[in-house]
């Protein structure tokens, strides 16, 4: 038998609770759960970790909150790209312009550096 935690594949309950009191300080559970078309008590098992959400209400939950779905999970400690694209704007500009041009074997060695960090 697993155990939540075993089988949540990282869920991070501490960022959603942390994401409703920073993000929007005011917002209650109650108006969280209407916001994503979910009952309270969903969001009250998510925040605590007993409950797991959908793989679709991870998505609305990211969506809500301008997250992505590798922050909400533990993958990345980022909570969007922008953070990536203030770190290595020249390489997201000549990759936009190897795009618009056609360049894919550029586009790929863009991209490539890009998601080694470089």
């Amino acid at each position: 038998m697993y155990t939540v935690s075993e089988r949540t594949i990282g869920f991070q309950a501490g960022r959603l609770k942390a994401l409703r009191e920073e993000v929007r300080p005011k917002l209650s559970q109650s108006a969280l759960a209407e916001a994503l078309g979910v009952l309270q008590q969903d969001v009250s098992g998510w925040e605590v970790g007993i409950h797991i959400p959908s793989d679709e209400n991870i998505v609305r939950i990211a969506d809500y909150y301008g997250v992505t779905t590798d922050y909400l999970l533990g993958k990345a400690d980022e909570r969007n790209h922008e953070s990536e694209v203030r770190q290595h704007p020249e390489l997201y500009d000549r990759l936009w312009e190897a795009v618009q041009k056609g360049n894919s074997a550029e586009a790929l060695e863009l991209l490539a550096k890009l998601l080694k960090g470089k």
